[in-house]
Formats: C-alpha cells, structure tokens, sequence
C-alpha cells in the first residue's frame, strides 16, 4: 500500500534543507555539482513523505544558504589573514627599530653570593681564591638588550678568554640584571684577570679581580664513631691491629662555600710509602662548616703495621694530611717455666735445658674473635725449630688469652733462641732467651 503525502509543516521544511544540506557536504565526490545536490534533496523528501512541489522551493533556498556559508568562510579566512599579517608587520618594526648599540650605564662586580629574589650581590670581592669552587660575576645595567649580553673572563697575560656559554638576564628592583656562575678550574693561571661584558659585541665595561692561592681549612680527626651530628666521638692517635676493626678518617670543612660542589679524596699511604688505599666524595656543604669521613677497613691477617698517613685533597689541591699508628695492640707477653692458674709461674729469659719453656700472651679489650696464633722458635741461626697453631681463649668479656709450651726438656740444646708470637701475618711480638746446662 502507497505511503500517504501528508502536508508540509516549516518545521519539515527546514528540516528538509537541513538534512539535504548536510548529506551533499559529507560526499565530497559530488560536492560541487547542482545535480547531486537536487537528487539529494530528493532522496531526503521521499524518505520524509514531503510533496514533490515543494522541491524546487527547498533547492533554492539551500542553495542560498552554500553560498552565504561560503562567504561567511572567505570573510573568516581574509581575517585571518590581515590579523597574521599585522603581527608580522609589528615583529618587522621592533626589529628595525630593536637597540643595536648599548647606550645606558652598566654597574660591574664580583660576588661570591647573590640574593634569591633581588639577584643582587650579597658579598662582593676583588679576590678570589682556588679554595672557592664558583663565583659570580654580575652586571646591574640601565636598559633592556637581551641576549645580546655576553660574559668573558680574560685571563691574565691575554690568554685566550672563557666565554659564557649563557648569561642570566634577568630584572631587579635596581634595573635589569645579567650575570653568569663561573666554576673555578685546576688550569686557571693565578694573577690578574679581567671579567669583560660585551652588548652586541662590542665591550661596555670591565672589571678586574685577581685569583690567588687559598688554603681549606680542614682538621682531620681519627675516630672510632661519629654522633648523631656526624661529630667525631674520639681523638686517637691510631688503631690496633686486633681491636679495630677500620680506620675512620673524621674531617671538619670550615669556610667552604654553601652549595657548591667540592671534589674531596682520601689517600692512605702504608709505612712503606705506598697508597694503599683511597675514597672519594662530591661535597655540597649546606653551611661553612661541615662534617663527612672515610673509613678504611683493618685486617689483622694483612694490615702492616707502623707509621701510615692519609692525606686530604679537594678539587685536586692537597688540604690537609695527618698520620697515625697501627700496632698490634698493649699485649702482655712472655716466657715462662711452667703455668698456675692460668698464669705464669714465673717470667725469665734464661732456661736450663731440662725444664720446658711456656709462651703465654694476654690481651685486655680486643674485638677481633677469630685469631689464629702461631708461635715459632728459632735458633741462632734463624732455623724454625718449632711451629704451633693456637687459638686465642676467652678469659671473660673482651679479654682474651692464650699459652703453649713451645719447648720440651732437652728437646734443645744449649745457646741462644728466640720466641716470635704471630696472629695472622701480624709479628706481634718477639722474644729473646737462652738454654743453659
């Protein structure tokens, strides 16, 4: 059965064209052409039940409304078009018309801190030392130039210049502000320098400053702790082979500048000269003074024993440097006839060749609880006549003893021999006695 033709209200009629419009604009291919936008129109008012007779009206009047779409399109676009090409003018004018030459008043200085928020100098100088890891050099200037501020530091003898890679301009209460962070190197000459600001090329103003030798100041501490402020909790003078355990080189930083980064190196030096051993730290102090320390471990079966030094550098300069002992510690050694009670019956470096002859050693507060003793006899010739292994015995909390009979009756003859106590390779001690008929 036929769909019955209703009549056509506006509102179908607009919607009509609406749809019609939006159909012939969503299939590009025939965009343009009249003919696919009347049998467009016609495809909408079919599927809509509109009359015939009313496709014509309804043609034109979206006709009407492509091209006011288009000319509203061409007025956007010339807009465009004019507003691009008035920046475009206004870039060229401050262009033409930018500074080229440097015609204002300039204020120079060198400072070794500026202000967070003013950008001003809060300590100038006409000296800087290679303790210092940077410093400042700054430029108050009366006028606005931009990227056209450059800084050069001229050494001296007119070596070849350091050239900022990129300055910080910014504004201050006092005008506009360019300055740059220089960092100290190991291979800036001392003497007279210059720091030169150049505007568009061209030198404005200097400003010279001379860098000279410093010295840090550092104290060097040996200790076995550090409290909770990373103080030092001893002074010693040195550690014992059987007791500590490390070696912790404890140093106070005084007048460093805050928050800059200072490269600090430990060299341990054995009693033979050698550096044996060696720790490093990026230092960025907070304050003028400032704690850090290195540790060196100790152990008792390689550690040579004697005179060592550590020695404190930063950024490559020697600091500071100290020595200290490793010994074998305060151990009560000696030779003995016999044992009571676990103590010597007597102490004597003369022996009949009948009796035995006892080594016995006491150590007082020792840490170390693994040691392995050796005791050797030697006759005057340097022959081992005897060789024994021992382990040391727990006399209570950290004292600790041992003893072994190191000779038989008549199990050596008459003359002169020694008695050398070792733990590990450590030689803790030695002792000279004779067997006599």
């Amino acid at each position: 059965m036929a769909k019955p033709v209703r009549k056509i209200s506006d509102k179908d009629f607009n919607t009509l064209i609406e749809k019609a419009y939006y159909l012939t604009n969503q299939e590009h291919i025939h965009a343009d052409t009249k003919e696919h936008d009347f049998e467009a129109l016609k495809q909408v008012a079919a599927e809509m039940g509109i009359p015939s007779d009313k496709l014509e009206e309804a043609y034109q009047q979206m006709l009407q409304e492509k091209e006011a779409e288009a000319a509203r399109a061409e007025q956007r676009k010339r807009m465009w078009m004019w507003i691009a090409a008035g920046v475009a003018v206004i870039a060229l004018i401050v262009w033409i018309f930018r500074p080229k030459t440097f015609s204002g008043t300039v204020q120079l200085s060198i400072a070794k801190k500026l202000d967070a928020t003013t950008y001003l100098p809060l300590e100038v100088t006409d000296t800087i030392t290679t303790t210092s890891a940077s410093f400042f050099v700054h430029a108050l200037i009366n006028g606005d130039y931009g990227e056209a501020v450059q800084w050069e530091l001229h050494p001296p003898n007119d070596g070849v210049p350091f050239q900022a890679e990129k300055v910080s301009y910014v504004k201050s209460p006092k005008g506009m502000v360019a300055y740059r962070l220089f960092s100290l190197a190991p291979q800036m000459p001392l003497g007279q320098w210059k720091a030169v600001l150049k505007i568009f090329d061209k030198k404005v103003a200097e400003k010279p400053f001379t860098l000279v030798k410093g010295t840090f100041k550092t104290q060097i501490t040996f200790t076995r702790g550090v409290d909770n402020n990373f103080r030092a909790l001893q002074n010693l003078n040195g550690y014992e082979a059987l007791t500590d355990t490390m070696v912790l080189c404890h140093v106070t930083f005084k007048e460093l500048t805050a928050n800059n980064i200072f490269k600090v190196v430990w060299e341990y030096y054995d009693p033979e000269g050698n550096m044996v051993h060696t720790n490093n730290l990026d230092l960025k102090p907070d304050s003028e003074t400032y704690y850090a320390y290195s540790p060196m471990m100790i152990d008792y079966r390689s550690i040579q024993t004697g005179k060592w030094k550590v020695k404190v550098l930063i950024n490559g300069e020697l600091a500071n440097e100290r020595s200290f002992d490793i010994s074998t510690g305060n151990a009560d050694v000696a030779l003995t006839t016999g044992m009571q009670n676990d103590k010597p019956v007597n102490r004597t470096s003369v022996f009949k060749s009948a009796s035995e002859v006892y080594g016995y050693v006491y150590w007082p507060k020792i840490n170390q609880r693994k040691i392995l003793l050796t005791w050797k006899v030697k006759d005057s010739k340097g022959n081992i006549i005897r060789n024994i292994d021992q382990q040391l015995s727990n006399k209570g909390g950290t004292d600790w003893w041992a003893y072994r009979k190191v000779l038989e009756a008549n199990e050596a003859v008459a003359g002169n021999y020694t008695m050398e106590l070792w733990g590990g390779n450590l030689l803790m001690a030695e002792r000279n006695f004779e067997i006599v008929k």
